[in-house]
């Protein structure tokens, strides 16, 4: 007997599924069980969320920003269309005045699981999450069930036996409808957050270090981003006006609007970056810590406004920390591979800093910060393939100018015979290029031992207690203690 064949709805979510998982959506667009999730969520909200605002996540569910690769226009109108008709036979089915005609994918099929519904779900919470305070101060409960499966950490609903998962899972569809429920209950939608009320909010919650990661308020950030944005840009110029404010090591709302301008490659923030380069070692050590080289510099190649001129004067000034110049390089760096700026230039000016940095060392003069611009210069040749600095770089090797703890001779060799997309690849895999992921970059320095539950949505009150780095540790710009010749960060660190 022949199997029944697939219905035409079954067809199209196979489709979305084929899309999704395509290779220039595969990392970032939501599969259908996490967009059953969403769609729950804006179905049985406190009230109506356009589609203008929630559909981006689909597109890229870490921050919403990347738009949809589609191969040609019958692809694309048949991938909205099943996104939208799947938010709206999910409205529809929530609107039984008795129960619900609700039923999640992943009892109908293993392909889609109730950890990525649960995902789903709580990404159109956190799209209006000021909305939902009500229930969060009346029945928190509700959101149990959905919380413990929507644990970012994947390996955590594992640590439930079977008969506790399964009681969570069923859970799911009856809290469903008591949230609906308790939303017409109380009556009238609510009103939109105005502007001051929702960037209020984002800065309260990001301005000082916490647990767990904020990911409430940076979706509330991204969903507002017209808004939020030239404020974060205000917050990195009153910065380079005054550092005092952020030197309290609880102090992190500069590291934020960051990591979220570079995500939106806002070039408003370009001059006030490079402006805080002026500041002290001392106070540069403050503001950012580790961040320096992990996030400065992407953060600046992912904002510049393409005029480079400025950053070359920075490099050029020994004034200005060796590490924040050596920032500034692995920022025009990226912007090389990834092929926003041309590399002759950079190549030109490496070789210029490289030969006055070795006539330097030849006559004995070296940085005050445990680390030489030589070395550096030699990274960055490595890492774009440079034929105009090879033989440059070979010689300062054999004069033993570049301190081989950081970078050796068989690894500069064996990295710079790599092609130019295996150098991308590699810089993208590690997390090297643009910045695209505000909470993938942030949470190793600031939340890397975050609680379980990544996605809670109370509003806790600030941490009393400074952030304290682990001491001693190794730098992001040390050498591996693996022995590989290579940088920390691009080594065991990059992991």
């Amino acid at each position: 007997m022949n199997p029944s064949p697939p219905d035409l709805f079954e067809l199209e979510l196979e489709a979305f599924e084929d899309f999704a998982a395509s290779p220039p959506m595969e990392d970032y667009a939501m599969d259908a069980g996490t967009l059953q999730g969403l769609a729950a969520a804006l179905a049985i909200g406190p009230r109506v969320i356009s589609p203008a605002i929630w559909l981006p996540w689909v597109w890229d569910v870490h921050c919403g920003q990347r738009s949809p690769s589609f191969g040609s226009t019958v692809q694309a109108n048949a991938v909205i269309a099943t996104v939208m008709r799947q938010y709206n036979a999910v409205v529809t089915a929530f609107e039984v005045p008795q129960g619900s005609r609700f039923v999640p994918l992943y009892r109908q099929s293993a392909q889609w699981g109730a950890a990525e519904f649960c995902q789903g779900f709580m990404i159109g919470v956190n799209l209006a999450v000021e909305d939902w305070a009500p229930l969060l101060a009346k029945q928190s409960d509700l959101l149990a069930p959905i919380r413990t499966l929507a644990q970012q950490n994947p390996e955590a609903p594992t640590a439930l036996d079977d008969m506790s998962l399964a009681a969570v899972v069923r859970d799911i569809e009856p809290h469903l409808v008591r949230i609906r429920d308790f939303w017409r209950a109380l009556g009238n939608t609510l009103p939109p957050l105005s502007a001051q009320q929702v960037w209020e909010i984002v800065r309260d919650r990001l301005e000082l270090f916490r647990k767990p990661f904020p990911h409430d308020a940076v979706a509330l950030a991204h969903a507002h981003r017209e808004t939020v944005a030239p404020r974060l840009v205000r917050v990195l110029e009153d910065l380079a006006l005054d550092a005092t404010p952020a030197r309290d090591g609880n102090h992190v709302l500069h590291l934020f609007a960051m990591a979220l301008l570079a995500c939106w490659r806002d070039a408003r923030a370009y001059r006030p970056l490079l402006a805080l380069a002026h500041n002290s070692p001392e106070v540069i050590d403050d503001l950012f810590g580790d961040a320096l080289t992990e996030l400065y510099g992407r953060t600046i190649a992912s904002v510049c406004d393409g005029d480079m001129r400025p950053l070359q004067e920075l490099v050029d000034d020994r004034s200005v920390s060796v590490w924040v110049r050596s920032a500034l390089l692995e920022a025009w760096k990226v912007r090389v591979v990834e092929g926003d700026a041309p590399v002759e230039p950079f190549e030109r000016f490496l070789l210029d800093v490289g030969r006055q940095c070795a006539e330097r060392l030849r006559h004995g003069e070296r940085e005050p910060e445990r680390f030489e611009m030589l070395d550096d210069v030699a990274g960055q040749a490595c890492d774009i393939g440079s034929t105009l600095l090879l033989e440059p770089v070979r010689q300062w090797f054999a004069e033993r100018l570049i301190d081989e703890r950081y970078i050796d001779r068989p690894f500069f060799e064996r990295e710079f015979a790599l092609p130019h997309e295996e150098r991308l690849s590699r810089l993208r895999r590690h997390r090297q290029g643009y910045i695209d992921d505000v909470a993938a970059e942030m949470r190793w320095w600031g939340a890397g031992d975050v609680d379980d539950d990544e996605f809670a949505l109370d509003a806790l009150p600030p941490s009393t207690a400074t952030f304290v780095r682990a001491s001693p540790k190794i730098g992001r710009n040390d050498p591996c203690p693996c022995g590989s010749g290579r940088k920390y960060k691009k080594c065991h660190g990059a992991n």
